[in-house]
């Protein structure tokens, strides 16, 4: 989730794209919006991050490879590959971080090949928060949900 609604709408078109044109679909794009209780939010265990740092990007690193054994060879501890955050909030990354993730779990590159300037976006751009869920607790503070399809 993102509080970036232009990036939100890039990301659904896209998405839709690939799916469309990978399998040959015709998949709609759409946008949902969710709103919180912030009684119940504020209770939850939150990491955040209120910068890019280098902090940010092992955190974003370890969590796209998906490999708690990556995480215990580099003595990073703070992921939350065993959901210990209900809540992630910080900056969006740029789309590199995927391809990079999947070159470093198919032992395409190391993992130290890679620096936080990989991460951000080109142009300096800030594109927003980004907010993931990660318990059923976090998903119980969602009070609403609405879907609107892009066109």
């Amino acid at each position: 989730m993102t509080d970036n609604i232009k990036k939100a709408k890039n990301w659904a078109r896209r998405k839709a794209e690939v799916l469309n044109r990978r399998y040959m679909l015709s998949e709609t794009p759409y946008i949902i919006t969710i709103n919180i209780d912030d009684t119940i939010f504020n209770s939850l265990k939150c990491k955040i991050f209120e910068r890019r740092n280098s902090e940010w990007a092992y955190f974003i690193m370890v969590n796209r490879i998906g490999s708690v054994e990556v995480a215990n060879q580099l003595n990073l501890s703070d992921h939350n590959l065993d959901a210990k955050y209900d809540i992630v909030i910080g900056e969006i990354a740029d789309g590199s971080v995927s391809d990079i993730a999947f070159k470093i779990r198919e032992n395409i590159d190391e993992f130290n090949s890679f620096s936080l300037n990989d991460l951000l976006p080109d142009n300096g751009m800030y594109y927003g928060k980004q907010f993931s869920l990660h318990t059923s607790s976090a998903l119980s503070c969602i009070i609403s949900i609405k879907c609107d399809i892009l066109v």
